[in-house]
């Protein structure tokens, strides 16, 4: 062992990347403590980043870059530095090597994180991250290189959740088994509606139910938490300057905020014309944009402004309404979907009150509510591409909204339970956008369905029942009555005395049909 006291500043860069290529850089806070001149804080991270091998287990520097941030501790190492690898050389040739050196930017060039030019840590960090990537793509090496500085270092921890731990958890939890892997470049690379298309499609060799769930609340959850990130303004205001501009919301820290939330809630609209399956099960299990899992690493996890965080729920309600409307299958499973869900949306928004649909199916309720508000809306209300706009009063959650579709919804299962099949879209229609006339043929066909079943023995004065109250939804049944309330029933615009008229008409076929068939049994 030498004494490094004789050695020049120049033997002293050249001893530090010696140390590092060899991988033994727990020598390098006493030698920068030696030559604090030479080897000041940036520069030494710079040499580490540069000649540090990035396959170095993290736990062998993390202590030492501790040290170098800290200073050296009070009682130091007196064992020398072994300073043969580089005394050999003379000043001059010393310098010389020194001179074509070329050291790494302390800062990644595609790093718009680290704002503050002072935080040197945060610099190296995340350059250092990129590299093990790039050179290994050893992910869980970066996790380890983090998890000694994230909590003092706000920045670092923002980066952890909002871009490694998504990317850990796609490469090595949650679809291990993919032919390829995505890097941090790649993930970084993506705007909101790109990687919420990405994480949210992500499905196993097998598919499961809960993939959905847990990309919403595992993978976007995270990736959004850094959705104020600069890199991600950026690449969103570049993105949305090519596509359909959002509604324009109260102010740009919502805009921020929100925006990407709405992507989501639009991509779910999407899924569930392909998947309704899955889309019911994602909003019967996840809480909406603040149920992510953060890992640990942020109290609490995400936590909005009581405004903002309010409005994001809201409009993620009012996805789960549009869901609703949207869907074509008129089967039993999809129908009690639909109702699961409008169940979770009243109850995550504290609106079960509202609510008709009842596990007592042989029950119809007496359902009175404000419809003045849906009685406004149009027939573009009902089209997909104004399902989720702000002002839809059909989707948008409310005392009435939530009233309206959950007797929209109860109107549907009677309808089944009669043989008739509608959708959700095609039911509104009737109540909200049909005439006298278009209501009454809607009935006729309803009620000519129900004779053709000859194959089902119907009760009729069970029939005449649920008939009676698809008209006014059990709002006002007095006799010979005309004037029922606006929107209160599929067919309200009928008088009780028409409604009446077709269930006989059809009593009267019936029977009619019947003794005709005993007429010719007996003739034969």
């Amino acid at each position: 062992m030498a004494n490094p006291g004789r050695l020049s500043g120049a033997h002293a860069i050249l001893l530090a990347t010696h140390l590092c290529v060899t991988g033994n850089v727990s020598r390098l806070p006493q030698l920068q403590a030696q030559f604090p001149g030479y080897l000041p804080f940036e520069r030494v991270l710079r040499i580490i980043l540069t000649f540090l091998p990035e396959s170095t287990a993290p736990q062998s520097y993390t202590s030492v870059l501790q040290e170098l941030l800290d200073g050296p501790p009070s009682q130091t190492d007196d064992d020398d530095i072994d300073v043969s690898p580089v005394d050999k050389f003379s000043e001059s040739a010393a310098k010389k090597r020194v001179r074509t050196l070329r050291l790494l930017p302390l800062k990644y060039h595609d790093d718009e994180d680290s704002q503050d030019p002072t935080d040197l840590l945060t610099q190296f960090l995340i350059h250092r991250a990129y590299r093990i990537d790039l050179e290994t793509a050893l992910q869980p090496l970066i996790l380890e290189l983090l998890l000694p500085f994230y909590q003092r270092l706000p920045t670092v921890r923002t980066w952890l959740i909002s871009s490694l731990l998504p990317l850990l958890r796609l490469n090595y939890e949650y679809y291990p088994s993919q032919d390829e892997t995505f890097s941090l470049d790649v993930l970084e690379s993506m705007d909101s509606h790109t990687a919420i298309n990405v994480l949210l499609s992500m499905t196993g060799a097998q598919k499961n139910s809960m993939d959905l769930v847990n990309n919403l609340r595992g993978l976007l959850g995270p990736w959004m938490y850094g959705s104020n990130r600069s890199k991600r303004r950026r690449l969103n205001k570049a993105a949305e300057a090519n596509s359909i501009s959002l509604p324009q919301l109260n102010t740009q820290q919502q805009s921020n905020d929100i925006s990407g939330w709405q992507y989501v809630n639009e991509w779910l609209l999407a899924r569930s014309l392909v998947d309704y399956e899955s889309t019911v099960n994602a909003f019967l299990n996840w809480d909406g944009p603040e149920d992510a899992d953060l890992g640990g690493f942020e109290e609490g996890n995400q936590k909005y402004d009581h405004d903002v965080s309010k409005d994001l729920n809201l409009r993620y309600g009012q996805s789960g309404l549009a869901v609703i409307y949207t869907t074509s299958d008129t089967s039993k499973s999809c129908l009690e979907g639909s109702i699961k869900v409008l169940t979770r949306v009243a109850k995550l928004l504290s609106l079960e009150d509202q609510l008709f649909t009842s596990p007592n199916s042989s029950v119809l309720p007496s359902v009175t509510f404000d419809a003045s508000q849906i009685s406004s809306s149009s027939r573009v209300s009902l089209l997909q591409n104004a399902l989720l706009a702000a002002s839809n009063p059909l989707t948008c959650p409310s005392a009435s909204s939530i009233s309206f579709l959950s007797t929209i919804l109860l109107s549907i299962k009677t309808l089944a339970e009669l043989g008739h099949s509608v959708t959700c879209r095609t039911a509104a229609n009737i109540c909200l956008h049909s005439n006298q006339d278009t209501q009454l043929h809607e009935l006729r066909n309803i009620v000519s369905s129900i004779v053709r079943q000859t194959k089902l023995s119907h009760d009729w004065r069970d029939v005449r029942e649920q008939i009676l109250w698809l008209q006014h939804w059990g709002s006002d049944k007095t006799e010979g009555n005309e004037s029922n309330s606006p929107c209160h029933g599929l067919f309200w615009r009928i008088s009780r005395d028409v409604v009446e008229a077709e269930i006989l008409k059809a009593l009267l076929e019936i029977k009619g049909e019947q003794t005709l068939s005993q007429l010719s049994y007996c003739g034969d």
